[in-house]
């Protein structure tokens, strides 16, 4: 596992497995937190193409070693394989971990393509309690762009972190 720290961004790169070292990513953490407690550090996932169940639990388990220490952390551009995990595992929110950006695959009818695009938490798709009255529809490149996931799904770490994302959002 690569990283790289600008301005309190650690940016991931390469795979999440059971070969990935995760101590140094740590320290990057704990050194922006030592540096300035009160401002989050933002985690970028967005380089890391897939995890396996172990480099997962690896993570994890750096979450929770990192919880008692309250970091203040922000997943910024999450890729889509990681939002499907976020709705399974409750631990990637463990301590003072809250989201900003991720990724979310969009189908293209007129084009019959499936294309990536960026929300934005709070401009893109709101916080709220419950997505399943929720609908997303966005446009690009002159074409209409449909969910090519199930929206109470996809967005259900949201609904079930509302309490917490909210709070830490108001302290950002």
């Amino acid at each position: 596992m690569k990283a790289s720290l600008q301005d309190r961004l650690i940016k991931l790169s390469a795979p999440l497995t059971e070969s990935s070292e995760l101590d140094p990513i740590r320290e990057l953490i704990l050194n922006c937190v030592n540096a300035n407690p009160a401002k989050p550090v933002k985690l970028d996932f967005s380089d890391v193409p897939k995890a396996n169940s172990v480099g997962l639990l690896k993570w994890v388990r750096v979450l929770s070693e990192l919880a008692p220490k309250q970091v203040r952390l922000i997943y910024v551009d999450s890729p889509s394989w990681m939002v499907e995990q976020f709705g399974m595992i409750d631990e990637f929110f463990t301590g003072e971990v809250t989201i900003s950006s991720f990724f979310a695959r969009f189908y293209c009818p007129s084009k019959d393509i499936i294309v990536m695009r960026k929300l934005v938490l709070g401009s893109d798709v709101p916080l709220l309690h419950d997505y399943e009255a929720f609908d997303i529809a966005l446009s690009g490149d002159d074409q209409s762009l449909e969910p090519d996931f199930e929206i109470p799904v996809f967005f259900s770490f949201l609904a079930k972190h509302y309490d917490k994302f909210k709070r830490l959002s108001d302290l950002s």
